[in-house]
């Protein structure tokens, strides 16, 4: 498996990314909630419910 593949994987399933749930946990943003009003910005919200990204996950 190529490094970025399985570095992907990894901070997906470690929940490290750019999510708001991560950047509060690690004091980069002031609230974990999603753009759309969900109230956390999650990598499952993001994969599975968010309507701001759902477009973009379809193509994966």
């Amino acid at each position: 498996i190529p490094k970025p593949h399985t570095t992907a994987y990894v901070r997906l399933r470690t929940g490290h990314l750019g999510l708001n749930k991560h950047l509060y946990c690690i004091k980069k943003v002031t609230s974990p909630s999603c753009k759309c009003g969900a109230p956390q910005e999650s990598v499952i919200h993001f994969l599975t419910v968010c309507p701001c990204y759902n477009k973009a996950c379809h193509v994966l």
